[in-house]
């Protein structure tokens, strides 16, 4: 099966096992080599590697100061 996608409008980084300090930077260069937003759900950890953030969970409202 091929995909047929040939443009992405962003990125939306979940907190999930495959997201870790030996694959973030692989996902930050490719984002930023093609001009792709990032969101990160994790917080400022991800955002300190290059992610944009995302306040999708009320209780990170103290990380918006980031």
């Amino acid at each position: 099966m091929s995909c047929s996608i040939k443009k992405v409008d962003a990125i939306y980084i979940t907190q999930q096992n495959g997201v870790n300090s030996k694959t973030l930077p692989d996902i930050v260069k490719i984002a930023s080599t093609h001009h792709i937003p990032t969101f990160s759900q994790a917080g400022s950890t991800e955002v300190k590697a290059g992610l944009l953030l995302s306040l999708s969970q009320a209780g990170f409202k103290y990380v918006g100061n980031f």
